[in-house]
């Protein structure tokens, strides 16, 4: 699967959506061990990320759901690296900003509490922004905080 910008995208601050499932597909091949042979530079970047995670397993595009009140939030996870120690959930983000930052803090907090229920071990929330290729560690949102922003 080779990527080409389509020609709404050319020229846009953004790589915009197709790229982004572009990416999320290929970072799913390279965390399952399959051969991605790509020149973009984003390919280059996740493949040393995953390479580097040194994890004792990794699960691609979990399906996720955690019920709060009257609402039950479903989600898919992009990675979930299991460690003896830890578990570490990675979202990963083509932004070329941090602009939503905050939406994806909200997304991985729902993430962190129905992965934290499941394991009941230490779990780390963690942002790969692709386009900078910056790791951000997040700090999740209470169940109550989540609920407020629900709400909003």
């Amino acid at each position: 699967m080779r990527y080409k910008p389509s020609a709404s995208e050319k020229g846009k601050a953004g790589k915009g959506v197709e790229f982004g499932k572009y990416i999320h597909h290929v970072a799913e091949q390279i965390a399952l061990g399959r051969e991605v042979k790509e020149d973009v530079e984003e390919v280059k970047r996740i493949k040393k990320f995953i390479s580097e995670l040194n994890a004792n397993e990794l699960l691609t595009e979990i399906e996720c759901s955690l019920p709060l009140g009257d609402y039950i939030i479903r989600g898919v996870i992009d990675l979930i690296a299991i460690y003896d120690d830890r578990i570490e959930i990675i979202d990963y983000k083509t932004d070329v900003s941090k602009n939503n930052h905050f939406e994806y803090v909200k997304q991985l907090s729902i993430y962190y509490h129905a992965v934290k229920e499941y394991y009941n071990k230490k779990t780390v929330c963690k942002i790969y922004y692709v386009s900078s290729d910056e790791v951000v560690e997040v700090e999740p949102l209470d169940l109550e905080s989540i609920i407020k922003e629900l709400k909003k």
